[in-house]
């Protein structure tokens, strides 16, 4: 429910993005990756590579949970007999779309790593300046705060200190709130960028309980799990590009993170009970703020083709160029 609340995920919904299915299937896998640490059954990390396969054939960003998960089977110490069955299964369900991309331009991630693979249809200066576009997002080595963001001001410059990247990585959580404009498109701003704040306060509060309960972290071996999993994606994140759309697969396992720790506290604080209530109720009345009044627009366009079309007109500017190649 807190993951359909999510304004930028009701948005994602009817965009032409994919992460909306990137993060159903990385979320299968990494159910089923701790399903074989309770049980030891290897079906279970045949059925973790099969939907991580999906995954990468979804989008190439999957390749970073296709790593962590494979480093968090190596940390708990599952031997190369057993977790084979998951990168088989993951690579030979995966493998389709880069071997295509490979045949095509001779680069299997095109047009990522192109100094790496090279390949057609691309060049040296087209590379640099789509890495340059990646690297604009997000904090820069001086940080910029709410009047600089309503000011439009914009960071600048790409290369960034070692302590600021680690300041970067700590304050992004709520940067992305204060600042969004910096973490999405910085010329198409709006509420509908935003991640809300559940996805974040959700695993601290869990956090928060656990070390007040026993004085001592105390989670369980899934907690661990998805805790490790959301971490280490957040930080490859943090680290290559910083773009909030991205973040949207990793919300799930925060968020499961989060309530699995508050749901345990509530045996011993009852009030927390109403005090997720009250959360959930201020990110759903926000998010109905903005979204319900366009909710009528949005299903009269869904069922009409008259207004669809009207819509494609206005808004796509190389429609007409579209409509001829598909007739011709």
């Amino acid at each position: 429910m807190v993951f359909a609340l999510t304004p930028i995920v009701i948005w994602e919904a009817g965009a032409a993005y994919i992460e909306l299915g990137l993060s159903l299937f990385v979320l299968l896998s990494a159910f089923a990756a701790m399903e074989y640490g309770q049980s030891r059954d290897q079906r279970w990390l045949g059925l973790a590579g099969l939907f991580m396969g999906f995954a990468l054939g979804t989008k190439a960003l999957a390749i970073v949970p296709f790593a962590i998960i494979l480093v968090l089977l190596l940390v708990q110490r599952v031997k190369f007999a057993q977790f084979r069955w998951y990168l088989l299964a993951a690579v030979l369900v995966g493998s389709p779309f880069y071997v295509k991309s490979w045949l095509w331009t001779g680069n299997p991630i095109y047009p990522f790593a192109y100094r790496v693979f090279g390949g057609k249809y691309w060049n040296t200066s087209l590379a640099d300046a789509y890495s340059d576009s990646q690297k604009a997002f997000g904090m820069k080595e001086a940080r910029l705060t709410a009047g600089d963001d309503l000011s439009m001001v914009r960071p600048t410059g790409t290369d960034t200190s070692a302590v600021a990247r680690v300041r970067n990585i700590v304050a992004a959580p709520f940067e992305m709130e204060t600042v969004p404009r910096i973490y999405y498109d910085y010329f198409d701003p709006g509420f509908h960028n935003h991640l809300g704040f559940l996805w974040f306060a959700l695993p601290c509060a869990g956090l928060a309980f656990c070390f007040s309960s026993r004085h001592k972290l105390s989670l369980n071996q899934n907690e661990v799990w998805l805790l490790a999993f959301g971490a280490g994606w957040l930080l490859v994140w943090s680290i290559s590009m910083q773009y909030v759309r991205y973040v949207i697969p990793m919300l799930p396992p925060f968020l499961l993170f989060g309530v699995s720790a508050v749901e345990r506290s509530t045996k011993r604080w009852r009030w927390v009970v109403p005090l997720f209530a009250v959360g959930v109720l201020v990110q759903l009345s926000s998010t109905l703020a903005y979204f319900g009044p366009l909710l009528p627009d949005k299903i009269t366009r869904a069922t009409s083709k008259e207004e669809q079309e009207k819509y494609l007109v206005r808004f796509i500017n190389c429609y007409e160029s579209e409509q001829w190649l598909n007739n011709n």
